[in-house]
This record gives structure tokens, C-alpha cells and sequence, in this order.
């Protein structure tokens, strides 16, 4: 069964945001924890953390946990691929393939059989805070993980454009 969400970033990256549900009802909510760190919680309507996302010092791994601090897995990039691809891994090993065209905000979520199991678009952000569609059909992961694993690829996109901008590798 598809579930599709919308959620959007704050444009100074920190606060409050709402996810919400194709009839426009808010099923939870984005805790995006710093301007000047990359820490992600998402809480549910009682906002109670779920779970959160975060880099561990610096690493370009986007590291994953449950409100128990169990591991649900990690983002990375894989570098030297003309298209954007990530792959989110969970701590079986079981590896999902997040990638986009070079140029294109559409992203699809496959699984290792290479079939699509969500997908992802970035529907504004020129001028303000990222916002996202997210179709989820995937019967293993919730949709809140798919959520965080979304912030986990922006974040490490966001790192890359600032390490080009400053002039580091």
C-alpha cells in the first residue's frame, strides 16, 4: 500500500516543522535540533522522538537510532558515479539504493532485488526551506524511516555544496 507525506526543513535549519499526510492532516513532526549541527529527530503527534538522525564527528556517514539508541541503519554517498546515488544500509547489511539523474530532484528508493519501493522529490526550495514528497511502498521500512533517510541524503548534499563553496575536498 502507497503513503505518501510532505515535509519541509525550516530555512535556518532549526525548529519545529510538520509532516503531513496527502489529505493535509499532521501525522508528526520534524525536531531539526541546530543551525549549527546536523541532528534530526522526528516525533510523533505527542511529540515523543521516534527516532533521530545525526553525522558522528566527521564522518559523511548519516547515522540512524531509534529512541532506544538502537542502530536502524546509516546513509552514505557513493562517490565517483556521474547520477546521485546513496545507499541506506541497515545493520543486517540489507542495502537500499536512494538515487536521482544528475540534474533531477526526483529520487527512487530500490531494494536489492532493484525493485522501487518509494520514491522522493524536492517539490520547492529556491528561496526557502526544502520541502519534500515522499511515496512509500515499501512493506520493510516505515515511513518515518524513509523520512530521515531523505534528511540524511540533503544533509550530505548540503555538506558537499559547502565544502565546494569553501574551497575544501
Amino acid at each position: 500500500m502507497e503513503h505518501i507525506v510532505y515535509f519541509r526543513e525550516n530555512f535556518f535549519s532549526s525548529g519545529l516543522t510538520d509532516i503531513m499526510d496527502s489529505n493535509e492532516q499532521k501525522i508528526g513532526s520534524l525536531d531539526l535540533k541546530s543551525a549549527f549541527s546536523t541532528k534530526v529527530s522526528i516525533l510523533d503527534e505527542n511529540k515523543i522522538e521516534m527516532m533521530r538522525g545525526f553525522f558522528r564527528g566527521f564522518s559523511s556517514k548519516w547515522r540512524m537510532v531509534d529512541y532506544k539508541e538502537q542502530e536502524l541503519g546509516y546513509v552514505q554517498q557513493q562517490m565517483w558515479s556521474w547520477n546521485k546515488k546513496f545507499y541506506y544500509i541497515k545493520p543486517d547489511d540489507t542495502r537500499y539504493l536512494i538515487q536521482a539523474p544528475a540534474f533531477s530532484h526526483s529520487y527512487q528508493i530500490l531494494n536489492e532485488a532493484e525493485q522501487v519501493v518509494g520514491e522522493f522529490e524536492r517539490i520547492s526550495s529556491f528561496f526557502s526551506a526544502p520541502a519534500f514528497k515522499l511515496t512509500n511502498r515499501s512493506t520493510d521500512l516505515s515511513t518515518e524511516e524513509l523520512i530521515l533517510a531523505i534528511i540524511g541524503v540533503n544533509s550530505i548534499q548540503r555538506r558537499n555544496n559547502a565544502a565546494a563553496n569553501s574551497g575544501g575536498a
